[in-house]
Order: structure tokens, then sequence, then C-alpha cells
């Protein structure tokens, strides 16, 4: 039996009926951008692996890498997403990869896996012409919002790259289609970051607000597939070839589903792979390069001296895989600052996690169908029993291999997931790499030094503050200066 030695693990206490001490701690940390933070308490407190139960709500929440790995690899069966569709805000994204299960998510992969195959020479081509749009953009030696900075840019290469097209996002982004799609996309994402469960409540605080900005995302990607299909219509008499651009997806795509709606919402899942992952992952390594000057430095020291400091290089990924202290870096800013910090899934079966139940933790921890299990990657990639003493610091040399850290973390498998893993691990993580990459060599070569001039609230390493936004961004009011002189 699955049952035979299961045991339900150690639930947070709550001193109010319904928990609602605890929905008070969860949207007073989330207002100061400390959720995460306060989450890791409880994790540090109660163990790796908790029950929590409000609003009448329960959900299992884990960081231990064996209970995720059977979530996501071992027993990738017994579980599922296809409750998202109809849930909440999550359904901005409709019927697509991210809440598909089954024959239909595979399809959906398959077809996205084909963006991803794209040629790493058209992948840096295009990030180069939209760089080189961008520094001609950038003021110098003035403050500015380095977050709308990137979420232009990362815009800007995932509408060349998936619509083959010009759209200016970086020359033009105070043109209201950009903007108003921009602030439109971070708005949806806010009400995405409470979607689960216990913070669904979008219905009652924003509805109007949310409904007017889905509207606003979808009929902008919906003009964009129209001017491409009309062009494409033009160019090709079978929309099973290649597509004249980079990437062959939308071709397919646009065989595959006749209807409108099924096509903008595998678009706009595939912005969320494309655009706003990597946007903030340059959030983070912009923001922790300005905070930590001696990594900075490390950096600029190995493009001059593996890279001859030329500013028209790198020319192609080879290039860039060779600048492995810029690697171990991005892999340490994925460390602290996953994209997408928590997860779930829902039983689809019986099932068990391994670990978690029982006051110690070590017995199985029995699931039935329907029952909602998470996962939380912040608080798993900062345990000190996994990463060190020094779990919470910004530390890129923990992963050089010829470091007793290095060696150690070699291992470290389901343990470290900022792409998450198992047949859903994320297609874009490759493309999203060589993108972050060769934008931070290209600022760091064309700028002479970066510094923060405005925090909200002053951090000590730890204890960043965060917004949850259905993916992980810095606090509100980050400002950078980038500097042509130190």
């Amino acid at each position: 039996m699955i049952s035979l030695g299961c045991k339900d693990p150690v639930s947070i206490s709550s001193g109010w009926p319904l928990g609602l001490d605890v929905v008070w701690g969860l949207r007073q940390n989330a207002s100061d951008g400390l959720i995460l933070l306060w989450f890791n308490q409880y994790f540090r407190k109660f163990g790796n692996t908790i029950k929590i139960e409000i609003l009448g709500f329960t959900e299992i929440s884990t960081i231990e890498p064996a209970n995720i790995e059977a979530i996501l690899s071992t027993h990738f069966e017994d579980y599922g997403v296809e409750f998202r569709a109809d849930h909440g805000p999550f359904a901005f994204f409709g019927d697509g990869i991210l809440s598909q299960d089954g024959a239909a998510w595979k399809h959906s992969r398959e077809l996205m896996r084909r963006h991803f195959r794209r040629g790493r020479p058209e992948t840096l081509e295009i990030c180069r012409g939209s760089v080189d749009e961008l520094i001609a953009t950038i003021p110098t030696d003035q403050a500015l919002n380095f977050q709308s900075l990137f979420e232009r840019l990362m815009l800007d290469i995932t509408l060349k790259t998936v619509f083959n097209s010009k759209p200016d996002a970086i020359a033009h982004h105070d043109s209201k289609d950009i903007s108003d799609f921009s602030n439109a996309m971070n708005l949806v994402y806010k009400y995405l970051g409470g979607q689960s469960g216990w913070l669904d409540q979008y219905w009652i605080t924003g509805r109007g607000t949310f409904s007017k900005a889905v509207k606003t995302c979808h009929s902008f990607v919906d003009s964009h597939i129209k001017e491409f299909e009309d062009e494409y219509q033009e160019t090709s008499t079978d929309h099973h070839l290649e597509s004249p651009g980079p990437s062959p997806y939308l071709p397919l795509l646009l065989a595959d589903n006749p209807k409108i709606n099924k096509r903008r919402e595998s678009i706009l899942q595939l912005f969320l792979a494309s655009r706003d992952t990597t946007a903030t992952l340059l959030h983070w390594t912009f923001l922790l390069l300005a905070r930590n000057p001696s990594v900075e430095q490390e950096i600029r020291e190995e493009i001059s001296n593996v890279l001859d400091g030329s500013a028209i290089r790198p020319q192609d990924a080879a290039e860039l895989k060779k600048l492995k202290y810029l690697g171990f870096t991005l892999k340490e800013v994925l460390r602290l600052f996953p994209p997408v910090s928590v997860n779930n899934r829902a039983a689809l079966k019986e099932t068990k996690l391994p670990l978690g139940g029982g006051a110690d933790g070590k017995s199985p921890v029995l699931l039935m169908p329907g029952d909602f299990v998470g996962y939380n990657i912040f608080s798993m990639h900062r345990r000190k029993d996994l990463y060190g003493p020094d779990a919470d610091i910004f530390r890129p040399s923990r992963w050089d291999p010829e470091t007793e850290s290095g060696l150690r973390l070699k291992h470290i498998g389901m343990g470290y997931l900022p792409f998450h893993g198992g047949p859903r691990v994320c297609l874009g993580q490759e493309v999203a790499l060589l993108q972050a990459s060769y934008i931070v060599v290209r600022l760091l070569e064309t700028y002479a030094g970066i510094k923060e001039i405005k925090s909200p609230k002053a951090s000590s390493l730890g204890e960043e503050r965060v917004d949850v936004k259905f993916l992980m961004s810095p606090h509100k009011n980050y400002q950078l200066e980038f500097r042509k002189s130190v």
C-alpha cells in the first residue's frame, strides 16, 4: 500500500481561526517585498516540508530535493497542472503549455521546441542589433529605471525573433502601443503572483483592472500575429515550411491553430519563456554587480583577458563559453533569485513524497488525488546544509569546480533548479543564458562603471526585498547609473 509508513508533515501553527494571522503575515510581507524571506523563516523553523492550512485551503510545501525530484521527474505522471486553466488570473495564458497535461502538453511542447532550436548565430545577431540600439539610447551618468530598460530590450529581441519584425521597442519605447503592453504585462504578472489558492482574491481587489490589462495584452499580440500572417501568406505557399525569419515556430503555430485565441495563448507563453525570464535575470545581475564591485571587476578582467577587450566581440557562443567566471556569476544570480521562485502541482492519483512526514521529516507524505503540493526554489537555493553557511551571500566563486564548494555542487542535482527540471524543464534556458552573457559583456565593455542610485529601503545580504509578480523581480524603485568613466 502507498500509504504504508506515511505521516503528515508539520503544520504551520496558527493562533487565529482559518489561519487569518498567517494570511495577514502573507499580505504584509508581500507589500514590504519580504514574502519569500518570510517563507524562508518558516522552513528554517519547522523543517523542509510543511503543511499550510489557511482560508480552507491546504497545500504541502517543500524545499526537499528528493521530493522535488519525485514531483518533477521520477513520478512525473502522478502530478498535473491542468487546474491552472480555470484558476483565476492564470486563465490569462489559456490552454497552453503552462496549463496542459498529457498528449496536449507534449504536442505544445514539441511546437515550442522548434522555436528554441534556431541557430546560435541568428540568436546572437538579433541580440547584437537590439543591444546596439539600446546603447544608443541609454543616457550616461544619470539614474534610470534599469528594470524598464531590460524589459524593453528583451521585448525588442523577442518580437524580432518570434515575428521577424522590427518593432522599435527600444527607440520608440515611449509610444503608447509599446508602453501600454509593457505596463499591462507587469500588472498581469502582479496578479499571477497571487494565484496560488490562498492568495487568489483578484476578483475582489482588482478584477476590472486585471481584465483591462488582459485585453491590452491580447490586442497587442493579436495585431502582431495578424501582421505576420498577412506577410507570410504573401511570401510562402506552404505554411509547413521554415519561416523566412529566424524562428520556424510561428508558421507551424499558424498551421496548427486556426483560432486566433489559441495562437495568442501560445505566443503569450512563449513571451514568458523568451522575454520575461531573461529580463528578470538581467535585473538581478546588474543590481548585484553594482553592489559587489569586486565581482564586476573580476568579470571585466576576464573579458579583457579572454576576449582581448574588443568592443565588437564576442562574435559567437563559443567565445562566450570561455568566460568561466561570468558563467559562475550568472549561475549564482539564478541561485539567489530564480525567476520562477515558487511553483506547484496537483496530485492526479494517490501518490507520496519520499520525505517530510512526521516530526523529524523522515517519513513519506501521502497525497490523494486533488491534493496540492508546492515547491519553493528560492528557499531551497538558500539551504545552508546544501550551499554552506554563507548560502545567503552572493559568491560566484562557490561554483568554481577547482574549489571544495564547487566540487560538492557538481552533484547538487535537483537542489539547483533555476529553470526547473524533469520533462517540463525550461526549453529556453540555453538561449536565456546565451543572451544574458552577451548583454552583460557588451554593457560592461561600453560603460566603465555601474552605480546603484536609489533603493527604497536598505537591505543587507540575505535580506533583499523582492516583488513576486509570478516572476521574481527587485522591489520597487531601484535605479542604476551607467557611467562612461569611473
